[in-house]
């Protein structure tokens, strides 16, 4: 019987984390598989996954602090209520940041998972007296946090992210978009007709002109992509589009059309199509869908792979808002299969992962409207996070091209991944 165990440097993500990190074996230095140590039930994590709970803690501290400052200033007659306000919201973003700084002490992550024991182990396998680790583990961090083990497919990763740069792609042969298609990956094809694929009416649809909605389906042998297109500053023919960009700021409030917006139509579509392949693999068939997408399409697949539990993979993804998941009906909770790729670099995510500092920031401007709407923010718990497991990776480029999916190199660290961490690193021991 053939049992996977874990080794130095496989992936591990953090429920509450907002990027990715990797198992550290300490525990034992005799016992190697593929030229890595082994991980017994002792081993953690080499760095820190920057939990956000850590950043909230030092900013209502750093708050508090504030508030305590002007407070004295006032007794002193040194400020106005306004004073108070300002110096609340500073006090937020120095204790933000002092959470993030906390965050950056040597292996903190690990401190607070020590207490906590792997709840996968190998009873009959020991290292130097310690239980191996199974791909299965999972471990509880003090502050509430779930760490998780990832073995990455990479090499459907790779095409995942290949077909989300294809999603953008423009039908249209004479629309001047249309030289700058990208190239569909060996053994994919594109579905155009959805009705002639599945032998059925179809009622959902792959594009929308009304809200800027669409998508793409591609297939390699058993295997479906959906692919969802992300923001787009002109349509397929060349002229200026909004639609998109509507979406995006009405979204990051939960504000999307219920019944008629982008993220409606990517529910929809998303549950017809797996649908059609569960009725296909009862007739006997063994077909799979992966649903995948870049930015605004990110944030499409992220709702479509909740409603039907379908692998998901997404890339510098808009955070899709709580009111979203409750308008489409669909669980917020069933994001943890998601493996949320992001840029280092990506202004979006960077973002999304510190809003607390950035609302901080905002909040405590002079300027009425940042003020305004760092308090928007707050209040309505806008620009969320990325959902699912967020894997941020280390890219080479700027902050500028950080949020495109070519410019921002994901395909490039993904394939550096691919040659460092091979699949060969998950150690098989047969009985």
């Amino acid at each position: 019987m053939a049992r996977k165990f874990l080794i130095d440097g496989n992936w591990l993500v953090c429920s509450e984390g907002t990027c990715m990190q990797r198992i550290q074996v300490n525990s034992q230095s005799t016992i190697y598989a593929h030229g890595k140590l082994v991980a017994t039930m002792n081993d953690r994590m080499d760095g820190n996954f920057y939990c956000l709970k850590m950043v909230t803690a030092g900013a209502l501290v750093g708050a508090l602090v504030g508030a305590v400052i002007a407070a004295g200033a006032i007794l002193t007659g040194g400020a106005a209520i306004g004073g108070i306000v300002a110096a609340i919201g500073s006090g937020a973003l120095v204790g933000s940041i002092s959470g993030k700084l906390l965050s950056l002490m040597p292996c903190i992550c690990a401190c607070l998972t020590k207490p906590n024991r792997w709840t996968m182990v190998k009873d009959t396998v020991l290292l130097q007296n310690q239980k191996a680790l199974m791909p299965d583990a999972k471990l509880n961090c003090l502050l509430g946090g779930m760490v998780s083990i990832i073995l990455p497919q990479i090499e459907i990763v790779l095409d995942a992210l290949a077909l989300s740069n294809c999603a953008y792609n423009v039908d249209n042969e004479d629309s001047p978009r249309y030289k700058d298609n990208a190239e569909i990956p060996n053994g994919w094809t594109e579905i155009k007709d959805l009705e002639k694929e599945f032998g059925d009416e179809i009622a959902a649809v792959l594009i929308n002109n009304q809200n800027g909605f669409k998508a793409k389906l591609f297939k390699n042998g058993d295997i479906y992509i959906l692919a969802f297109a992300g923001t787009e500053l002109k349509d397929d023919e060349g002229n200026f589009n909004h639609k998109d960009a509507v979406t995006d700021g009405k979204q990051a409030f939960g504000l999307d059309d219920k019944e008629d917006g982008q993220y409606a139509n990517a529910v929809s579509l998303s549950n017809t199509i797996c649908s059609k392949i569960e009725e296909d693999n009862e007739k006997g068939e063994n077909k799979k869908l992966i649903i995948t997408g870049h930015s605004l399409g990110g944030g499409l697949a992220t709702i479509g792979g909740a409603a039907t539990g379908a692998d998901t993979y997404t890339f510098n993804a808009a955070g899709v808002h709580n009111q979203t998941f409750q308008d489409q009906e669909v669980n917020a909770e069933n994001t943890q299969h998601i493996q949320a790729y992001y840029s280092d670099k990506d202004p979006l995510n960077i973002a999304q992962n510190h809003r607390n500092i950035l609302m901080a920031l905002l909040a405590s401007s002079k300027c009425g409207f940042l003020s305004f709407l760092g308090s928007g923010i707050f209040l309505t718990n806008s620009l969320p996070q990325v959902a699912g497991q967020r894997i941020g990776l280390e890219t080479d480029c700027s902050l500028l091209s950080g949020h495109s999916l070519m410019e921002s190199k994901l395909k490039e660290a993904l394939m550096a991944e691919q040659k460092n961490t091979p699949d060969i690193q998950v150690y098989t021991e047969y009985e």
